[in-house]
């Protein structure tokens, strides 16, 4: 029911006109006491505005996933309205949201985790989506990570965290990453796509999202998925390569909203997965993918998921414990405790 103000201010008038005569009997006592049963339930119906939820994407990667979140969302019924802005930068968020720019980002994992550490900001990781990872495309057919032996791999950014995982997985599959392969690095995926296009590369490491334009770009080029060969490896399920966090005053206040969110997120991750043409185009339209690329490819290479709960914490202190034998930086300190889980209670 909508608030009606005349009727709430005729309602208070006629109750301030019975006080103010002075009347006594029980007819107008229980007259009055309807009078202001009837402002209640009016004030009760009144609609409150829709709580603004000020989300940050990563450009493409993860951006690409929540477009039918926006598309469909009704903040009627909802109780909140999205308000979408992106970046193309990781390393930004934290910044933005010390300005408060932002309620809630779509984030690399690590970047979240290095949020959490330097406690610059209080905030709460509230779920994981798995948004495509790393790959290796080649010119050449490989069967096996073994078969790069004595190949130059080129990368687009130097000492990343990509290289590094990369450097591990291949001493798990018996190479020396300084002896048995030679990395070079490009600037960025443009120049690969032409390099290979040139048959100047065979090799090159990168994020799903460059893959994708390359693939577009050079029909010839196959992959290979490092984070399923990492997740072979270790013997676990796939790893999640971003997460959603919000700041944790921003939960503690809007816990209702929060929650509607999340589940608004899920249920967009599983329409894009349901009809990857229709999530692409309109991720485009949305300017959430800026690639120029065919998004039912790019959507493919991403292979999206959403995990949360008790779940997600499993398999993010899984994949944190994994961190420290990767990079050696961290450490067991590093590794986000409890209160960085948003967990509901059933």
């Amino acid at each position: 029911m909508g608030c009606d103000a005349t009727d709430f201010l005729v309602g208070f008038h006629s109750l301030n006109q019975i006080f103010k005569r002075g009347e006594k009997s029980m007819k107008r006592i229980l007259s009055a006491l309807v009078s202001l049963a009837v402002i209640l339930v009016t004030l009760s119906g009144c609609s409150s505005k829709p709580t603004n939820i000020r989300i940050l994407c990563i450009e493409n990667s993860p951006a690409s996933v929540i477009t039918d979140m926006i598309t469909n969302n009704d903040t009627g019924k909802s109780g909140v309205n999205y308000v979408i802005s992106t970046v193309n930068l990781a390393s930004r968020v934290q910044s933005l949201m010390l300005d408060d720019e932002c309620d809630v980002a779509i984030l690399p994992i690590e970047t979240a985790q290095a949020i959490y550490r330097k406690k610059s900001v209080s905030i709460q990781v509230l779920a994981g989506i798995s948004v495509g990872g790393f790959e290796l495309i080649t010119s050449e057919n490989i069967s096996a990570l073994s078969e790069i032996k004595g190949k130059e791999i080129f990368l687009t950014e130097r000492g990343t965290l990509m290289e590094k995982i990369f450097k591990h997985l291949i001493k798990l599959n018996g190479l020396n990453p300084n002896e048995d392969i030679t990395l070079n690095y490009a600037s960025d995926a443009t120049q690969l796509s032409n390099q290979f296009a040139k048959k100047e590369v065979s090799f090159a490491l990168v994020k799903s999202e460059d893959a994708a334009l390359v693939k577009a770009q050079n029909e010839y080029i196959n992959s290979y998925n490092i984070t399923d060969e990492l997740s072979k490896k270790l013997k676990k399920p796939s790893i999640v390569t971003y997460c959603v966090i919000a700041k944790k005053d921003f939960i503690e206040s809007n816990q209702k909203e929060i929650d509607v969110m999340i589940t608004d997120i899920q249920n967009s991750v599983t329409s894009v997965k349901d009809d990857r043409k229709k999530a692409g185009k309109s991720a485009k339209e949305q300017n959430l993918i800026t690639l120029d690329v065919d998004t039912e490819i790019l959507l493919n290479e991403f292979k999206p998921d959403f995990i949360a709960g008790e779940d997600m914490q499993k398999k993010f202190t899984a994949y944190f414990n994994f961190l420290t034998n990767v990079d050696s930086s961290l450490s067991e300190k590093s590794i986000p405790d409890d209160s960085f889980y948003y967990i509901t209670e059933e």
